[in-house]
């Protein structure tokens, strides 16, 4: 049977989204979400931000409806720091690519990862020399 939908995850920085999607039980989810309130009902912050009851349910219910397509859902991930492989999101997807994406037009090169504070298991790996240089690439 052909798959239908693609989901693609680049700088997968261990995989957060795609473990959520696809990975973690319901209950992990939910530990979460109450610990995040309660976190925000203590210290008032992010109250803008933080989701509610309805929308946990509803986050829960499309990731239900989600999940049950997973035959029809070719994943694929997309890492440049070939050191984060060992985590256990890459072997569940069904394909995995290392390569760094950045603003240059003349084509593919090789070049050295960029690791903020040198941890080399850090999930900021990116191309760029310095987080400014970063920055200034995401303003543009």
């Amino acid at each position: 049977m052909e798959k239908k939908l693609v989901y693609i995850d680049i700088g997968t920085h261990l995989g957060q989204e795609y473990k959520a999607l696809f990975i973690y039980s319901v209950w992990a989810f939910l530990y979460r979400f109450i610990k995040l309130f309660i976190v925000s009902l203590i210290f008032r912050k992010n109250k803008k931000n933080s989701i509610g009851l309805f929308e946990a349910i509803r986050i829960i219910k499309n990731m239900k409806l989600i999940r049950r397509q997973k035959k029809n859902i070719t994943t694929i991930l997309v890492e440049p720091n070939t050191r984060l492989y060992g985590d256990e999101v890459y072997t569940h997807s069904d394909k995995v690519f290392c390569i760094a994406f950045g603003d240059e037009d003349d084509g593919m090169h090789f070049s050295n990862l960029f690791f903020p504070n040198s941890d080399k298991f850090s999930q900021g790996a990116s191309i760029f020399n310095t987080n400014e240089d970063m920055g200034h690439y995401q303003s543009d």
